[in-house]
């Protein structure tokens, strides 16, 4: 049906994702995941296992638990049945979008939503609100209909994966401000995987997904034959370096694969304090010497 034709039904309105109806004791949420896309996130649909439904909230900017969001996390409170509608990928016209009916819901009571990073509209980084909706009776399922990402792990991932995998799926979900830089950071990184493999090393990067957390970190390059991490950055300036050692100690926590060293990668040999700064942190310094050589920094 079309939401035209589900309002006339249900009540709610024709737009937003979030409908609390004023005509029947429903709240009715509608996933339309390529709509979401546009709008910075892609975390909708079921989760690997197939018993969670995977749902953002709404809201610019960091988003709150009000409004339509409110709606969800109160509906038992409020004698409110969820109910659960996904687009077909069909349109009439001038009818809309074809929705089919995928059931009722209700929160995982033991965690009824999350914290999931995702880019805005403008590219910003914000802190969406994801919902664990558990069906409450059958279900129709759809193939297509997973989420891009599984559902929270109460432990950590750690993963090795090529280096194209984790690029693909960075970019898949990159927005956020400063994207030139990042690029610069990639092409340093693949300056440095060639020089590596021109030595006969194995380079990978980590898949890293810390427990309770949607989105998956990806580390920069991680050489196998030598087990040594590294983390780029497009500058020598004192906060992207900060900002390194911050990431790599972020990292550390999750990692469980052998690493002997963690190691910045530079662009150029930094300030004599940033390399001191380094190693008293227990971190090495490499840099680019010229398009196609590396030192690393006594």
């Amino acid at each position: 049906m079309t939401r035209a034709e589900l309002v006339a039904l249900y009540g709610g309105s024709k737009y937003g994702g979030i409908e609390p109806s004023t005509s029947t004791p429903n709240v009715l949420v509608y996933s339309d995941p390529t709509e979401a896309k546009k709008h910075g996130y892609s975390f909708d649909g079921w989760s690997a296992a197939g018993d969670i439904y995977l749902y953002t909230g709404e809201g610019a900017g960091d988003q709150q638990l009000t409004d339509g969001n409110k709606s969800i996390l109160n509906h038992v409170e409020a004698g409110r049945t969820l109910r659960l509608f996904r687009t077909t990928g069909r349109k009439l016209k001038p009818g809309g979008k074809i929705h089919y009916y995928v059931g009722e819901f209700a929160l995982d009571t033991g965690q009824p939503f999350i914290r999931g990073e995702c880019p805005d509209k403008t590219g910003k980084m914000r802190s969406a609100i994801v919902f664990r909706l558990k069906p409450a009776d059958a279900v129709a399922r759809r193939d297509g209909d997973e989420a891009s990402t599984d559902d929270i792990s109460p432990v950590a991932e750690c993963d090795v994966v090529p280096v194209e995998q984790a690029n693909a799926e960075e970019f898949a979900i990159s927005g956020r401000k400063g994207g030139k830089g990042k690029r610069r950071e990639t092409g340093l990184s693949g300056r440095y995987q060639a020089w590596l493999e021109a030595q006969q090393h194995d380079v990978k990067r980590l898949r890293l997904r810390p427990p309770g957390e949607l989105r998956a970190l990806y580390t920069d390059i991680y050489d196998v034959t030598a087990e040594e991490l590294y983390e780029a950055k497009s500058t020598v300036n004192r906060n992207d370096i900060r900002m390194a050692v911050g990431q790599l100690l972020d990292y550390r926590r999750h990692i469980d694969v052998k690493v002997q060293q963690m190691t910045v990668l530079l662009p150029e040999r930094p300030s004599s304090d940033l390399v001191n700064y380094i190693a008293s942190c227990g971190m090495s310094c490499v840099y680019a010497a010229g398009k196609r050589h590396f030192d690393r920094a006594a």
